[in-house]
């Protein structure tokens, strides 16, 4: 039957183009994860081998700490951050850690005296106990029950002894008792850890550390001169009130009230420090034990949680400066990500080569949703005026075929011929909607577009 196109199937393309999403959205989920660790030269961001440390003191002063040097596109000197960044978002985002270095500590005393549930040890760990807690490196340590110690035969080494399990859960605060006593000539780090388990078959601490994204409370540090309390391995506290003495049994309390970290030995507290952004999620709920050197024993180790005490607002907060980015306005716009380190400090990296890959993985990503809605359309439409047409040009077929019959005369032969044509027309426009391989427009009428069918079905260049 001449003139008339039989539909081909769109499910390939359809396939193909939701294959073609699924990459994208992969894509940008691989981009929101990347990171620039170094400055490069960009817009107004110079070249910089090193990261750009700044710190913004609650008076929002943003000063210049480590190679900051022309960063802002200004020279380094104290500064307002509304003058530093002329961003509403910055001021925003550095003001909310203001109010929050103010109102952690007043939430913290508030629930100094609610009630802790006991997490270790119950009746499942009695047995076990630290028998069967993961040491790092492996064999470095000498476990019973209600004990562990380092062996002798351990060389001057950092050492790990690990929870199999999260004793910490995700939204929790906690409160973790020991005590501890050093028979070390040189008494050292009798301190306790939260974080990351054990990984299997890796045991050089160089490698991976157990608190490197979770809290380290390091009693005795620094060849027993410092107390300190570290957040992904950034001091947030430090104090030389204290030093271990060997031979004598202390008794330690290590715990994190919402925002408030704390640490006391024998009744008296040693340091605190306010973390701004509390590391509560889940896979950093293990409890370790840390030290450095041998003959250094851990006992009666008890942790205590309960859900946190910050509320909705203050958590919701939180969760908005975890995933800030700032723009820095220019000849070239720049856009950095501030990762807060610790107290006032936070590191800037430089992605505005990721958000503008970003943007381009979003437009093509909406581009290819639009190619498919179009290609369902484009099949549905061409199925559906394919059907009347057939049966049109069937029927100007037969008429034609029979002249006399039909009792037609020259005009309305002249007629049934136009009648044709405009038909074989019409399905030359359905043929090329159900071969439509890309989205093009054109003008139209003042500025409307519409569907460009002819550049829309030839092959992409």
């Amino acid at each position: 039957m001449t003139g008339l196109w039989h539909m081909r199937d769109n499910n390939k393309k359809i396939a193909s183009y939701r294959r073609k999403i699924r990459r994208l959205e992969e894509g940008l989920a691989d981009a929101s994860v990347k990171a620039v660790l170094s400055l490069n030269s960009r817009g107004n961001i110079v070249a910089s081998s090193n990261m750009c440390i700044i710190t913004v003191d609650d008076d929002m002063i943003a000063r210049t700490r480590r190679n900051a040097t022309g960063v802002f596109g200004y020279v380094p000197r104290d500064g307002q951050v509304k003058d530093v960044f002329r961003s509403q978002d910055a001021v925003a985002y550095f003001g909310g850690f203001v109010h929050l270095r103010r109102s952690l500590p007043v939430i913290a005393a508030k629930a100094q005296s609610g009630k802790w549930d006991l997490a270790y040890p119950t009746k499942e760990h009695t047995a076990q106990g630290f028998t069967a807690w993961q040491s790092m490196p492996s064999g470095s340590w000498i476990t019973k029950p209600d004990s562990a110690e380092v062996s002798s035969k351990t060389t001057l080494a950092e050492t790990y002894l690990v929870s199999p399990r999260e004793l910490i859960p995700p939204a929790h605060d906690f409160r973790i008792e020991y005590r501890a006593i050093s028979r070390n000539r040189q008494p050292c780090d009798l301190s306790v850890v939260t974080g990351a388990g054990a990984i299997e078959g890796v045991q050089d601490v160089a490698v991976f550390r157990p608190d490197q994204n979770g809290y380290c409370f390091a009693l005795g540090a620094i060849l027993n001169k410092f107390t300190l309390i570290q957040r992904r391995a950034e001091v947030v506290a430090k104090s030389a009130a204290f030093a271990i003495k060997r031979g004598y049994e202390h008794h330690v309390v290590a715990e994190r009230i919402g925002g408030l970290l704390r640490i006391a030995v024998d009744g008296r507290e040693i340091s605190s420090g306010i973390d701004c952004l509390p590391l509560m999620d889940a896979g950093n709920g293990h409890v370790g034990l840390y030290t450095y050197g041998d003959r250094q024993v851990f006992r009666d180790l008890k942790v205590w949680t309960r859900p946190t005490c910050l509320d909705e607002k203050t958590l919701q907060l939180m969760t908005q400066l975890r995933s800030q980015i700032l723009r820095i306005p220019g000849e070239k716009p720049a856009f950095v990500e501030p990762v807060y380190l610790r107290d006032d400090v936070f590191l800037l990296k430089n992605i505005t080569e990721i958000v503008e890959q970003r943007e381009q993985l979003r437009q093509q990503h909406l581009e290819a949703e639009r190619m498919e809605t179009l290609l369902h359309l484009a099949s549905g439409a061409a199925h559906e005026i394919n059907q009347p047409l057939s049966v049109l040009l069937s029927y100007l077929q037969i008429i034609q075929s029979h002249p006399t019959t039909h009792n037609t005369t020259p005009v309305l032969t002249d007629e049934l011929n136009a009648l044709k044509s405009a038909a074989e027309r019409i399905s030359e426009i359905v043929q090329k909607i159900g071969s439509i391989k890309q989205y093009k427009t054109k003008k139209y009428a003042g500025d409307t577009r519409i569907l460009d069918i002819n550049g829309s079905s030839s092959e992409p260049q």
